[in-house]
């Protein structure tokens, strides 16, 4: 080849690979008409459970963003790529204050290519320099030593170098969307805004993000963009994850931080990676269910939940929505298998949204991403459009017990369930009793035979929430008579209302003999959405 035509040849090159990557990209939602943009955007969560023949997208998240997870496997994405713009978009819905670009995620993932199950950690690291965890600022008192080092957007890099099939860049397509064209501003968010003016105020950058032109923060039925997010997205979209471990954003990042007092560097930043871990496995009555490995610790408390719950034979039982021995049965064996860890590692207050996705080829995504703390966090930073949790100031002693710049331990429990070596149920949970929440699901799916839709609408308990001697449950579905019979049998029981902190469950279920071989279900009492195709 004639050294003048190099340059030519390899403009081409670049301009078919850009228009390859183009053609299989999944449809932004400017893409999308109006009619579909505006009714998702307005959408009211009508559609807990759904049926799908070929792919289907279920979360506790927002209509808009599952549907923007399902649009990519119609588009020939893998469960990975449906599950990384769903939880992408969920996090711009929410304005980042119940989970956030800097909080963490973990992944179950099944892989029909290699037919293994494979378990990503992308939880928080701890801050190398901060030597007196303890001294850590509770809520309430803003602070930059609050902030840990996230793992969100390393654990979607990763997840998406692995498993992955459309162009990184196009999986940011609908977040950047609802960042830059806008969105309503929702009664969820006036209502958030309303709890958490003192700290969303307190700072320039933050304030900025929530004010209109006229300095009032923004109402209910207001249009809300987030422009410096749009920008940020689009970089870390362009550049990949180390826009936010290396780049500008890391640089910004550090410098709020240290202006709080905070003590992380670059180092901690740039040092980050996600961890590929070895699952926990398990037999079950003819399943083996697999789940996360340490350092996290959740998947060790759903083992050992299953563990005891080995010992009782439910199927001779009635449901224990009907049978005092049944019920007595699963809150002690929910409470044996808390117990087993120590009372600092038990999930304190937490916002996340989990998303599951299964793809054409088999291939099965369980995903819970979380900024574990409340909403937005009491500090109230925000870099380039981006929440900054406080997850260090409800993790003192978990900070103490993991060491310093070491990864954190954490209770989040998403599972792949199989049978005869093939996905039966996919699943995970969000809130402060998700053990109590997947473990009843889970025995309402395996051991008395109900499909996830059935299997989500049975009342619940919570566990200990507030003391060690006292069951919480919720106040519909069991009857007095019920209730009464486990009083009798020793156990406390206290009936809490609807939206106290409790567990939200979501699963999906493979059943290949079946036409609408998949079905996937979300608690109804939280945002939650299923759609498949």
């Amino acid at each position: 080849m004639r050294k003048e035509n190099q340059p030519i040849v390899r403009r081409s090159l670049l301009l078919i690979v850009a228009f390859a990557a183009t053609a299989c990209a999944p449809a932004a939602p400017d893409q999308w008409t109006k009619q579909e943009a505006d009714h998702y955007l307005n959408l009211q969560f009508a559609s807990h459970n759904a049926d799908a023949s070929k792919g289907i997208v279920a979360g506790i998240a927002y209509p808009f963003a599952v549907h923007s997870g399902m649009k990519v496997l119609q588009q020939g994405g893998t469960a990975a790529d449906a599950a990384i713009t769903a939880s992408l978009t969920q996090i711009a819905m929410t304005a980042g204050a119940t989970v956030s670009y800097a909080g963490v995620i973990d992944v179950v993932y099944y892989d029909s290519a290699s037919d293994k199950v494979y378990t990503l950690n992308a939880a928080y690291n701890t801050v190398k320099d901060e030597m007196d965890p303890l001294t850590i600022p509770s809520p309430g008192e803003p602070s930059g030593r609050t902030a840990l080092v996230p793992g969100f957007m390393a654990g979607v890099q990763a997840l998406h170098d692995r498993f992955g099939k459309l162009p990184f860049a196009a999986l940011f397509r609908p977040a950047i969307w609802i960042a830059e064209h806008g969105m309503p501003f929702s009664r969820e968010l006036d209502s958030w805004l309303t709890q958490s003016k003192d700290f969303i105020g307190r700072l320039p950058e933050t304030r900025k993000v929530f004010t209109k032109p006229d300095q009032q923060f923004y109402k209910q039925g207001d249009w809300f963009r987030q422009p410096a997010l749009a920008e940020t997205l689009k970089k870390v979209a362009a550049q990949g994850s180390q826009y936010m471990y290396k780049g500008d954003w890391a640089h910004h990042f550090v410098e709020a931080v240290e202006r709080e007092g905070g003590k992380m560097t670059m180092d901690d930043l740039a040092s980050y990676q996600a961890m590929w871990t070895e699952p926990l496995r398990m037999q079950y009555r003819g399943y083996e269910v697999v789940s996360l490995g340490s350092p996290n610790y959740g998947g060790a408390i759903m083992l050992d939940g299953l563990k005891f719950a080995q010992t009782v034979d439910f199927k001779k039982q009635l449901h224990y929505s009907q049978s005092p021995d049944s019920l007595a049965d699963i809150v002690q064996i929910g409470r044996a298998a808390l117990d087993k860890m120590n009372a600092d590692f038990v999930p304190r207050s937490a916002h996340s949204s989990a998303i599951i996705a299964v793809d054409e080829h088999g291939n099965v995504a369980s995903v819970l991403h979380s900024i574990n703390t409340s909403l937005w966090g009491s500090t109230g930073i925000f870099v380039d459009g981006v929440s900054i949790p406080d997850s260090g100031a409800i993790n003192q002693r978990v900070i103490l017990a993991a060491g310093p710049g070491t990864r954190l331990f954490e209770g989040m429990n998403p599972l792949i369930v199989l049978k005869q070596g093939t996905p039966y149920l996919a699943s995970s949970a969000v809130g402060g009793g998700l053990h109590q929440v997947t473990l009843q699901n889970l025995i309402n799916v395996l051991d008395f035979g109900m499909d996830v839709a059935s299997a989500v609408v049975q009342p619940n308990t919570y566990g200990a929430m507030w003391t060690n001697d006292r069951i919480e449950a919720a106040d519909s579905g069991f009857s007095t008579t019920v209730l009464d019979g486990v009083r009798a049998r020793g156990q406390q029981i206290e009936v809490v209302k609807d939206y106290a902190q409790t567990g939200y469950w979501v699963g999906v279920q493979i059943r290949p003999l079946l036409v609408h071989k998949l079905g996937g279900a979300t608690n109804q009492k939280i945002p939650g959405f299923v759609e498949g195709y």
